[in-house]
């Protein structure tokens, strides 16, 4: 249903201006973000989509290739966070004042201002997603050493931007720094199999240089956590995805110090509020929890919260941005990219496999 078949792009939600609570707060959904494009890689893996996933990582190819050409040409644009169906790039925000949008709470909104923030993110999460092309031989679309050297230029950015301030986070962020570090680890990867070992070696070296200060910057010993900006007091769900990427493993002091500190600064009725005081809980964030309890050992408790969130689904299993913790009800625009793969994530990691299933049935 989010799939643009004509271009491959994957919108982030086909409504616009539904409230991501009842303190309001619209956005314009329908186009397509880059920063969990390797989450959604991953779910349609999963589920053995195999077109959708090839035409979606098109998608991502097209943008590299433009990006690396401007770069090439001298005149460099960067990446931006969000794109339209077709590779737009200047997605104007605008009100419409005569529409008194979803139960009068307006304004509805038509286009997206996020397409002008700097942001480096995209840089990793694209490197990330299109690692898939180098290792899974069921595309037709296959990385080669051209491909794989487009994907160096947004290394090399990555590591160059991986440290720089974000005016969105009021400091270095944690987790965009995580993502570059990232592209590094992954272009390490694909350099190894592709046999060129002294990129392999440049790719390994830029990584563990870039986790070793990460690490270090991150971390907030008082709190026992790592914090969502270098140097800061706060947690943010975003944290809890460092085992999905590989920053850290299941059983990682450091891992499990930032899962409880998440615990007691978002969790709330079994579900993982968008911010301290918020009275809506983001069901992506809360998925991202649940699986998190899966892998590092709390798999009962995982399923049961799973089995909760599986009752917050509206009538034909879709499920939105938000959700309002004391009554139920969805919030934001509907139905949401980013919570749907966290809901086919949890389930594939909870299912029992198909010969245990097979051994309880015969």
């Amino acid at each position: 249903m989010l799939h643009f078949e004509e271009t491959g792009a994957l919108v982030a939600g086909m409504t616009t201006s539904i409230p991501k609570g009842p303190d309001g707060g619209n956005f314009d959904f329908r186009y397509c973000w880059l920063r969990n494009s390797y989450e959604v890689v991953h779910a349609l893996n999963n589920l053995g989509a195999t077109a959708t996933m090839e035409s979606f990582l098109n998608f991502l190819s097209n943008i590299v290739a433009d990006f690396t050409e401007e770069a090439n040409g001298g005149e460099k644009k960067g990446i931006q966070s969000v794109y339209g169906l077709s590779l737009e790039t200047r997605l104007f925000e605008r009100e419409m004042h005569r529409l008194p949008g979803y139960r009068g709470m307006g304004p509805v909104k038509l286009g997206n201002k996020e397409c002008e923030e700097v942001t480096h993110e995209p840089f990793g999460t694209i490197v990330m997603a299109l690692t898939q092309t180098f290792f899974d031989r069921r595309l037709k679309n296959q990385g080669d050493i051209y491909s794989f050297g487009r994907l160096e230029v947004l290394g090399e950015e990555a590591k160059k931007n991986y440290s720089t301030e974000n005016n969105k986070n009021g400091g270095v962020g944690t987790w965009t720094s995580i993502v570059c570090w990232a592209a590094c680890d992954r272009l390490g990867k694909i350099a190894k199999k592709l046999g060129k070992e002294d990129r392999a070696s440049y790719w390994k070296k830029s990584a563990d240089e870039l986790h070793a200060t990460i690490l270090s910057k991150a971390w907030n010993s008082s709190l026992n956590s790592l914090t969502s900006t270098w140097g800061g007091d706060q947690v943010t769900a975003e944290l809890l995805t460092l085992l999905d990427v590989g920053f850290l493993s299941p059983q990682d002091e450091k891992f499990l110090g930032t899962v409880k500190r998440v615990e007691s600064t978002l969790l709330k009725d079994s579900m993982i509020l968008h911010r301290p005081e918020a009275v809506v809980a983001k069901n992506s964030a809360t998925f991202r929890y649940i699986k998190t309890l899966a892998k590092i050992g709390r798999k009962e408790e995982a399923r049961k919260l799973f089995e909760n969130m599986l009752t917050k689904l509206n009538s034909v299993g879709m499920i939105s941005d938000t959700i309002d913790v004391k009554t139920g009800e969805l919030w934001g625009n509907f139905p949401h990219n980013t919570a749907t793969v966290g809901l086919i994530e949890c389930a594939n990691l909870l299912s029992s496999p198909w010969s245990e299933l097979q051994q309880k049935q015969f």
